[in-house]
């Protein structure tokens, strides 16, 4: 899917629709209004390392640096925006995985989708065994797929970022009032990987 509508001309034009500038300020502005909230309601709980994990993610640029990609159209894509385990289907006969429950699609960067697979749903010991083998074959699926402009160095640091952005996710789903174990599972897996991975040298 992602390699289908890799820098299409039809994004944001017959696909979906074009960057909103006013709407992704208001979705940075919404963040920064919840953020103290749900560190009231959860900061006692953090480790040391995931207080100063979120102090640091809530000073930086990474959300605007996102946006500014994404408007610019480099290695744009088709995203599923809700990629894990149970919307996906593996049929009997075909063998060939199906995507349902695309009700937060959108156009973005690839490797979103992959960081909310994995780094912000799989607990470190899965995620060290599968991780770094399933990035690979899905870079080189990319490559044999005739996506040629995107190395794996630009997408190492473009999955790694993701999974800063991944661990915001927790906040949302707090001001959304979802189910405490929720909250708390995504915060553990994707502090988790943003450590693992070394993502605070591309804060």
């Amino acid at each position: 899917i992602h390699a289908h509508w890799w820098q299409s001309p039809d994004l944001g034009v017959r696909l979906g629709k074009p960057f909103d500038q006013d709407e992704a300020e208001s979705i940075l502005q919404r963040f920064h209004r919840t953020f103290p909230e749900f560190m009231d309601y959860i900061g006692p709980s953090l480790l040391p390392e995931q207080r100063s994990m979120y102090d640091k993610i809530s000073r930086s640029n990474i959300v605007p640096r996102r946006h500014r990609r994404i408007a610019s159209g480099e290695h744009l894509t088709v995203v599923h925006g809700d990629a894990h385990i149970g919307n996906f289907l593996l049929p009997r006969k075909t063998g060939r995985a199906v995507a349902i429950d695309w009700h937060n699609w959108d156009l973005s960067i690839g490797a979103g989708d992959l960081a909310f697979l994995i780094a912000h749903k799989w607990q470190s010991k899965r995620r060290s065994e599968h991780e770094m083998l399933l990035l690979r074959h899905y870079h080189e699926e990319l490559m044999r797929l005739g996506i040629n402009d995107y190395d794996w160095d630009r997408f190492w640091n473009d999955y790694r970022e993701s999974v800063i952005l991944s661990t915001m996710i927790s906040v949302g789903q707090f001001r959304r009032k979802q189910h405490p174990a929720l909250i708390w599972h995504g915060l553990e897996c994707s502090s988790a990987a943003y450590h693992d991975l070394g993502c605070e040298e591309l804060m």
